[in-house]
């Protein structure tokens, strides 16, 4: 390729190559074809272009180069041309006397330019062009939409389609784009859960009433409950309620007939009638049937549905393929108790219309008005309840909020919290980003753990946060969010900008990307207070306000829980104090698992030739109501500690300290021994030193260094 290229330079045609033969390209074939394959090369037969020419370099030796000719693209002057646009916009009247085909190339040299928005500004400015002048429409392409049949051929459809594009009176110039642009797009069949699940409809309902007196289906404490793939026969066929039964369509010719005719009218650039199509020509888009007769068909679906149209079928949650066919009583039940009795929604009395106003007045009143995107389509989501897949008895409550008029705002301030707690230190909180980042928390844990002086037992313990998100006050999560905003101020931060159309938040300006949007971190903290103020659902046709606990539903919520937590486990470490560096914990985001790891401290010593260990227990006891230690003084704090001592392994002395403190300062030191065992000596048989004083000593030296710095004075 390098060399080919230096001979274009050079304006050199005709020269010769040594081969050393092989059979694999440096640059890729494919490269050297599409720029030089139109070049002359002299072969034995005569001559050939170097594209096909192939061989004849793998097999090597001396090959000649009649002409070299390399390929431009033709595009350059045109995309001078669109450049003189960018710079001046009124130069797109000089296209007005361009004929259709100039246009329309023009139009495909757009796709050279590297910024997205500089490619869509140029689109639509050529866009309307021709849309004014040749009235045909660029965004509008052909789109057949077929509902799938593993009878079709796609292949035959595409040329039925080519066929009637043909017939149509469309410039010949723009059919060629047409046949290109079209697009067969094969529609998804209902499946089985989109055809008989009917919680959605029962749970809107203000009354259900009880319906299973006289039924033989399996009963559960009087009221009709079981899984369809526990059920008769003609039940279990539709035990997985993502299967998609097969559509009976006597005549499926006819009706992809009307389907192409339905897309061609559909179509904003159709000129004339609209093309018909031979029954002969749609049969060739036809293979003959060889499925058999256990296939599931759309008839069995519809006998199950009548059978049982009067109860509650439901998905499961985490088992969305499996079906619960339940009393409405008891599904009416359990939405009550869920949302309309909880003490964490009130009954708001207005409708869903003057609701949504008032929330509107309310985004202007806080000065948010500028920052909240509101959609004027937008309602408020219909509530329901799935029944636990272990535990039937138990619901989980599904809040819907896709059509809500601020959901758009919410994912941008969603990806925006998630940023500030993803970039909070590690070892402040316990929040995991991701399982795959399990691993090499872990390692890290480890490896403190093996650098600690002192190793003592390693113990850990798991725990499942109960009811985290419907029973958290509104204060303390306005708390934490403020909390969060202000460390992240303190770094100088003021702003986080989020990617509106993908993953992506970042602290800089990130200059020269589209589709990015800065959002104030101020204006994050009011957001989510508004957020909590205007929380509704709508449920057994009562429409709700959420008064306590995160949002249901909202994008907001996962981080708002997260952030929550974060901040309970700031204050948590900050409390320890030197104990924290003790102290290990993972938690999971989801479902919040948690994981806690503590290191007992041990204080290893040579006493009278015995190996002692004393070991400080916490959290045993806050005071030793029945110790006096002495301390008299008014103006001083107390601290209070009980150690357990071991001598050769063998528990032999309970300690009880008591320290006084005058401000920072230690000042007195008392200690309490009892003897766990009588035959302990208070000195080391054959004489030597007080075994009893030096353990006491030994402790109080680390004590001592402890507190370091604040000694004054200390009696012992």
């Amino acid at each position: 390729m390098k060399l080919l290229s230096a001979k274009e330079s050079a304006c050199s045609r005709a020269f010769v190559i040594e081969s050393t033969g092989g059979n694999v390209w440096f640059n890729g074939w494919k490269k050297i074809r599409k720029r030089f394959g139109e070049s002359v090369v002299k072969c034995s037969e005569g001559s050939a272009t170097l594209k096909g020419s192939k061989k004849l370099f793998e097999d090597g030796g001396r090959i000649k180069i009649e002409y070299l000719r390399m390929w431009k693209t033709g595009g350059d002057f045109l995309k001078k041309l669109l450049i003189g646009v960018l710079k001046n916009p009124k130069k797109i009247l000089d296209f007005n006397s361009w004929g259709l085909r100039s246009t329309l190339r023009l139009y495909s040299v757009v796709k050279d330019f590297r910024r997205k928005s500089t490619r869509k500004y140029l689109h639509r400015l050529l866009s309307r062009r021709i849309r004014v002048r040749f009235g045909l429409y660029m965004s509008a392409d052909l789109t057949i939409r077929v509902k799938h049949d593993d009878r079709l051929k796609v292949v035959e459809i595409r040329k039925v389609v080519n066929d009637g594009l043909m017939r149509c009176e469309i410039p010949a110039a723009f059919e060629e784009r047409a046949r290109k642009k079209v697009k067969i797009v094969s529609t998804k069949n209902r499946s089985i859960g989109d055809l008989i699940h009917n919680q959605r409809a029962f749970a809107a309902r203000q009354v259900s009433i009880y319906c299973c007196a006289g039924k033989t289906y399996p009963h559960v404490e009087g009221h009709v409950c079981f899984r369809l793939s526990n059920g008769a026969t003609h039940h279990k066929i539709l035990a997985n309620a993502n299967d998609i039964p097969r559509a009976c369509v006597a005549d499926r010719t006819s009706v992809l007939g009307r389907e192409l005719r339905e897309g061609f009218a559909n179509w904003k650039n159709l000129r004339g009638p609209c093309p018909e199509f031979d029954h002969e020509h749609l049969q060739r888009c036809m293979v003959e049937d060889g499925g058999g007769n256990e296939r599931l068909t759309m008839t069995d679906v519809q006998k199950v549905k009548k059978q049982l149209g009067e109860f509650v079928l439901t998905p499961l949650d985490r088992n969305p393929g499996d079906t619960l066919v339940t009393c409405p009583a008891v599904y009416h039940s359990a939405m009550m108790d869920t949302f309309v009795t909880s003490t964490g929604y009130r009954i708001v009395q207005q409708t869903e219309e003057e609701i949504l106003l008032r929330i509107k007045e309310d985004v202007d009143r806080c000065g948010l008005k500028r920052f909240v995107r509101w959609d004027s389509k937008g309602e408020i989501g219909c509530a329901y309840v799935l029944p636990k897949h272990k535990d039937i008895e138990r619901f989980r409550p599904i809040c819907p909020t896709f059509k809500e008029p601020m959901v758009k705002t919410g994912r941008l301030v969603a990806k925006g919290l998630n940023h500030l707690l993803f970039h909070l230190p590690i070892d402040i909180h316990f929040n995991l980003q991701a399982v795959s980042h399990l691993v090499g928390r872990l390692q890290r844990v480890n490896r403190k753990v093996k650098g600690m002086k002192a190793i003592g037992e390693v113990r850990s313990a798991s725990y499942d946060i109960k009811e985290m998100f419907n029973k958290l006050p509104h204060s303390n999560i306005n708390e934490a969010v403020s909390w969060i905003i202000q460390y992240h101020e303190g770094k100088g931060q003021s702003f986080v900008r989020v990617n509106t159309r993908g993953k992506g938040a970042s602290f800089g300006l990130t200059i020269g990307a589209d589709h990015w949007r800065k959002l104030e971190l101020r204006d994050i903290e009011r957001f989510i207070q508004f957020e909590l103020e205007h929380t509704y659902t709508s449920a057994t046709g009562f429409l709700l306000r959420q008064v306590v606990g995160i949002p249901m539903g909202k994008s907001t919520s996962p981080p708002l829980a997260c952030i929550l937590c974060a901040f309970a486990e700031a204050r948590f470490l900050c409390s320890l104090g030197k104990l924290r560096k003790n102290v290990f914990e993972v938690r999971l985001v989801d479902d919040v698992v948690l994981m806690t790891a503590f290191l007992s401290e041990k204080e290893h010593g040579k006493v009278c030739g015995r190996t002692v260990v004393i070991y400080e227990m916490f959290g045993l006891r806050d005071y030793m109501s029945d110790r006096d230690f002495g301390f008299v003084a008014a103006d001083t704090r107390y601290g209070y500690r009980h150690y357990e001592v071991d001598a050769n392994g063998l528990l032999v002395l309970r300690l009880e300290v008591g320290l006084r403190y005058v401000g920072d300062d230690l000042r007195d030191v008392a200690v309490f021994v009892t003897k766990v065992h009588d035959d302990v000596p208070n000195r080391h048989v054959g004489g030597g030193d007080n075994l009893i004083e030096k353990i006491i000593r030994l402790l109080l030296s680390c004590v001592a260094d402890e507190h370091d710095s604040h000694l004054a004075g200390i009696v012992e």
